[in-house]
């Protein structure tokens, strides 16, 4: 069992290589009775644990609401406004689903908590107007409708955040000057294969070009919250069971050669073809986030 606990729940001291702003310290145990007993020893919470197992206790699985919201999860229909955006989420591949497995074992969760007894619903988030896009999926606004400043969209890439951010910090623990930039980073990355450049998810992202902007983009973190809570205040949903990538689990090779069989959508017609594509575009969306 693992647990990825919100930002600064638990202390990032000691901890190099890892993004200031976006990643957090987590756990991983043989059962979720020794991830609590962790948590409640680390941050002495006995009193806070002891209420929550209570409370815990005294409800019913129908008391319970389980989300499955399909867009961009498991269906991916990119808006032309969201596709117009140069760079971040603006997907140039075609809008594409998950693979028949993934599906398939969606269905079956349905049906395992639905016998248990559990509240379920299959709503979407909710649409909101976007300065940016127009009307959208509140989770399409939240990862590519914010404006870095005023007229220019903030083309959101959580690749280039958490490059950048890791680069910073392994520059200071070790290096304890910085000695070579970001930037200079960024301009030496390579493609692997025929399929995989990274370096087009950071160059001049958000056109950020300077260094200290490189380094730091967590304006993003402030702003983000709102959308994504707002299908569980909406809905009152307690937690959501969605696939985490498109596709079955994919060797390197695949990735680099371009190789990995994913559905896309023909446009004309609206039908589903599986074809071979490269790069990490063919893992989930938000999963990240």
């Amino acid at each position: 069992f693992g647990y990825d606990p919100p930002r600064n729940k638990y202390p990032n001291d000691g901890n190099p290589g890892i993004t200031h702003f976006r990643d957090q310290l987590g756990t991983n145990a043989r059962s979720m009775d020794d991830i609590l007993l962790f948590d409640m020893a680390v941050l002495g919470l006995q009193d806070e644990h002891a209420n929550a197992e209570a409370n815990v206790a005294a409800m019913t699985n129908d008391a319970i609401k389980i989300g499955f919201p399909t867009e961009i999860f498991v269906n991916l229909n990119v808006p032309a406004s969201v596709r117009a955006l140069d760079g971040g989420l603006s997907y140039s591949g075609p809008d594409r689903r998950a693979s028949a497995s993934l599906r398939n074992a969606l269905s079956q969760a349905k049906m395992i908590v639905s016998g248990a007894g559990f509240s379920m619903t299959e709503e979407e988030w909710p649409e909101v107007e976007s300065p940016t896009l127009g009307k959208v999926n509140a989770l399409y606004h939240m990862l590519s409708g914010f404006e870095f400043e005023p007229g220019t969209p903030w083309t959101y890439s959580v690749c280039a955040q958490t490059f950048t951010g890791q680069i910073a910090q392994w520059q200071h623990n070790y290096f304890l000057a910085n000695t070579t930039t970001i930037a200079d980073v960024i301009d030496d990355t390579r493609p692997v294969g025929v399929s995989h450049g990274p370096a087009g998810c950071f160059r001049g992202y958000n056109g950020n070009t300077g260094e200290s902007k490189l380094r730091y983009c967590g304006v993003y973190q402030t702003l983000a919250p709102e959308f994504w809570n707002m299908y569980f205040e909406q809905t009152g949903v307690d937690m959501i069971i969605t696939p985490t990538q498109f596709t079955p689990i994919q060797k390197n090779s695949e990735n680099a050669m371009g190789t990995i069989p994913i559905e896309v959508k023909n446009m004309t017609d609206g039908t589903y073809d599986t074809v071979e594509m490269g790069s990490t575009g063919t893992t989930g969306s938000v999963h990240y986030s």
